[in-house]
């Protein structure tokens, strides 16, 4: 027997339907405490200073009661107008790098989106960023300087901050100094002496200067020097000159020359004359020529040499080519070398068999006898260290005449022509003539 109020047939009982409506009424009532009490919270911590140019770490730290990993979303302003960051997540960290000094608030806002809303928090942070200092130096670039040579330095300027170098000046230590503008990136200089020289370097940058030094060793540079002749190849008595040539990167300049010929002889001067030093050589050989220059740094020496030769002398006897029996007859000897050299001894034939005579000196004299009329061919040799040279004179000797001689003519005019009639009479021989005339 059904006992069931038919009313109630195929329906849920009342107590049912109250259970599932409490039990929903109950999740939505969760849902919104939750969402009530649902919350963001953000911390910020970093260095209270930094210097500009360098990086600045803030420290980031962001809950929500949603849980771990729900934080969606940072953003940061570092408040210089240039670093705007925006980052995915949630980061512990974010950095930067202030470019200017002074004072800024960092501000960071984090957010998390739970079922449609948005949960946010905001923080800030203050930070001085102070005017970082620029590091500064010089140094050598290449070798090692040398007097006359350009020596290259090498400029440096670095500044965390991004500040540049307005000009240098460079003082090189040896009363010299340099300006540029800007930055070069290298400066130059020559040193005209060896020593030791601090070399000091100002960069101006933002009205604010920055010094910097450098000592340096300048070393003596190695001067040239060399001798030169105008020939190779001189003969005794002519001119031969060389010509010094120094150099040295210094500008050193020799204070004295002394050239030794070779020949024993030398020559010296304060400063080489402007067409080098002469010398005239009386010695035929090979000969070496030294050539020693004194300057302030020490001496130095050239050489080179030169080929003297001995050109030929000339010898020749003189007389009037005419010579009378009995009467003294002279001949003189001339003898010219371009060396210098003279005859020390003499040897003549009078042609008329009296054999040879000597003679000390170049000058001759022999009486043809009484038989030695006719023409002669007189042989003289001289004699020196170089060898043996001869010459030949013709002679005509005559028998002495017995006569008379006169001479005719007007009385001269000044600036007019003057004539001479001579007139010879032999009494011995009226038919002799005279062969010759001498007019003196």
């Amino acid at each position: 027997m059904n006992t069931r109020s038919p009313r109630f047939a195929g329906m849920r009982r009342p107590h049912v339907l109250k259970g599932t409506f409490r039990r929903a009424a109950a999740a939505v009532c969760e849902s919104l405490e939750a969402r009530r009490l649902l919350s963001v919270t953000l911390s910020l911590s970093g260095p209270a200073t930094v210097a500009d140019g360098a990086t600045y770490t803030l420290g980031i730290t962001a809950t929500s009661t949603a849980g771990p990993g729900t934080i969606d979303a940072d953003t940061i302003d570092f408040g210089d107008g240039i670093n705007l960051q925006g980052i995915s997540g949630n980061p512990t960290s974010a950095l930067c790098q202030y470019t200017e000094p002074g004072t800024y608030t960092i501000t960071d806002i984090v957010s998390d989106n739970e079922n449609g809303a948005i949960y946010s928090d905001i923080a800030t942070l203050s930070v001085v960023v102070t005017d970082s200092t620029p590091s500064v130096s010089i140094s050598s670039q290449g070798s090692a300087p040398t007097e006359g040579v350009a020596y290259v330095v090498q400029d440096s300027f670095s500044d965390p901050g991004g500040t540049t170098a307005d000009e240098w000046t460079v003082s090189w230590g040896d009363g010299a100094s340099d300006a540029y503008n800007a930055d070069p990136g290298s400066f130059d200089h020559t040193y005209t002496e060896a020593g030791s020289y601090t070399i000091a370097a100002v960069a101006v940058a933002d009205d604010s200067t920055y010094s910097t030094s450098l000592i340096v060793n300048v070393s003596e540079a190695t001067a040239t020097f060399s001798v030169s002749g105008n020939e190779s190849t001189v003969s005794e008595g002519e001119s031969y000159t060389v010509s010094p040539t120094f150099v040295d990167p210094g500008g050193d300049a020799p204070t004295s020359y002394t050239i030794a010929w070779g020949d024993g002889q030398n020559s010296s001067g304060a400063a080489a004359p402007g067409g080098g030093f002469t010398h005239e050589y009386h010695t035929a050989g090979t000969l070496s020529v030294t050539a020693v220059a004194v300057s302030e740094d020490g001496s130095y020496t050239a050489a080179t040499s030169v080929a003297v030769t001995d050109p030929a002398p000339s010898f020749s006897v003189v007389g009037v080519g005419v010579a009378t029996i009995g009467s003294t007859y002279s001949l003189t000897a001339s003898f010219a070398d371009a060396g210098g050299d003279t005859l020390s001894s003499y040897t003549v034939n009078w042609d008329d068999g009296s054999g040879n005579q000597s003679y000390s000196s170049g000058a001759f004299s022999h009486v043809y006898t009484p038989t030695g009329g006719g023409s002669y061919v007189v042989t003289t040799t001289g004699v020196n260290d170089d060898g043996t040279y001869t010459a030949n004179s013709d002679v005509n000797v005559y028998a002495a005449g017995n006569g008379s001689l006169s001479v005719g003519g007007a009385s001269p005019t000044e600036g007019t022509d003057f004539t001479l009639s001579p007139a010879f009479t032999e009494t011995s021989d009226p038919t002799a003539q005279m062969m010759s005339w001498t007019v003196s």
